[in-house]
């Protein structure tokens, strides 16, 4: 197998790994005079290494560059709630109820995709999610209401939303998803 090497000024180095020779890219992705943040990967060839670098430095130079993180929805969810919870103190905010209505809203969904990377997760993921609150449901293994399933999509919206705010998710998953008809027997 021939080993390319990269030219000089490229992020990239060689590195010899137990699979073989691979590539590592070290990138710097904080913009000047702000604390030094780098982002690493390896990769198997040389022009994967180079097509990363190439989206990523395009991304910093639009400033829609998410940095890589392994925080889950469910983490994601505890710190949007948190928000909330702090909100219902100050005069003015939410009521404490609706923060525990957020929380039960929430419950579902994160049973099924609580432990996914935010970051991993897609609207095909999203989707899933809502066929498997029609038909599983959430704690019982009962399929969820019509109405349960719309708070509980909405929920998971705002959830998003927060994690596109603080610049952890490039975009919401759940903005285009809806949630599926309701039935005649869901209405009281």
């Amino acid at each position: 197998m021939r080993v390319t090497k990269p030219r000089d000024g490229e992020p990239i180095r060689l590195v010899e790994t137990e699979r073989g020779v691979r590539y590592r890219v070290v990138l710097d992705t904080a913009p000047p005079g702000a604390r030094r943040r780098q982002v690493t990967r390896t990769f198997d060839t040389i022009r994967e290494a180079r097509d990363f670098v190439s989206e990523t430095r395009t991304a910093l130079m639009r400033g829609n560059f998410t940095a890589p993180s392994k925080l889950t929805v469910r983490a994601l969810a505890e710190a949007w709630l948190a928000d909330r919870q702090a909100e219902s103190k100050s005069p003015g905010g939410i009521r404490e109820v609706s923060v525990n209505g957020y929380r039960s809203a929430l419950h579902a969904v994160l049973l099924h995709i609580g432990d996914k990377p935010a970051q991993a997760l897609t609207t095909a993921d999203v989707r899933a999610l809502v066929r498997a609150l029609a038909t599983e449901g959430g704690k019982w293994r009962r399929p969820l209401s019509h109405r349960s399933i719309v708070y509980a999509l909405g929920t998971l919206r705002q959830v998003l939303d927060h994690g596109v705010e603080s610049g952890v998710l490039a975009k919401n998953a759940a903005s285009g998803v809806r949630p599926p008809k309701a039935k005649a027997g869901d209405r009281r």
